[in-house]
């Protein structure tokens, strides 16, 4: 817990950077910046761990740029997300739905969750993804208050992709040439402010 990690090459790895919970442990409180996850087999940077800040690394070139499942009260500003799944490039375990992505939060609960500032380009699935609880269909836990703002998504197949989520905010992001633009289903409190015409 609380450590920083500053300026690192973390590159072509079988993940970038994996914060893996055992044992019934999370890790906490851990600043990541300006890091270089990219060219990672599987996930450029992966957590299942809590109240984590990820600011302006890079996570490109890989299966998915950042896979956080299960990663509550998390953190990422400034971040460039590029390139990932591509048939080209890495693309290993797709997801039904969205196949691949850039800043990608399913698999586990995500609640107080800020998305801002950050690039997601050129990903062979969506810039950003969340999903509620698939068994249930969003019985058992949704998506939970987000605040997706200020972020520069384009060339993605869809610029943010959603389904099982509630109280949603996006707000002054920016969408251009997204294959099939945004992606949103069963969401509930949905909050657009400042939405991009380019839409």
């Amino acid at each position: 817990n609380d450590n920083r990690f500053y300026r690192n090459d973390i590159t072509h790895g079988g993940d970038g950077l994996f914060i893996r919970s055992l044992n019934g442990w999370v890790s906490t409180g851990n600043r990541f910046v300006e890091n270089d996850t990219s060219y990672a087999n599987n996930n450029c940077l992966e957590s299942w761990s809590p109240r984590n800040l990820y600011i302006r690394n890079k996570a490109n070139h890989g299966s998915y740029g950042f896979w956080l499942g299960g990663s509550d009260e998390t953190v990422l500003v400034g971040n460039e997300a590029a390139y990932n799944g591509l048939p080209t490039g890495f693309h290993n375990a797709p997801e039904p739905g969205f196949a691949h992505g850039g800043i990608v939060i399913v698999g586990g609960p995500s609640s107080h969750t800020l998305i801002d500032g950050n690039h997601c380009h050129h990903n062979n699935g969506a810039g950003i993804a969340f999903r509620g609880d698939v068994a249930t269909q969003g019985g058992a836990w949704r998506t939970y208050h987000w605040v997706v703002q200020n972020n520069d998504l384009h060339d993605n197949r869809w610029g943010i992709w959603g389904r099982w989520g509630d109280w949603i905010v996006l707000a002054n992001n920016h969408f251009a040439d997204n294959l099939e633009g945004n992606f949103l289903q069963d969401v509930t409190r949905l909050v657009e402010i400042n939405p991009d015409p380019c839409l």
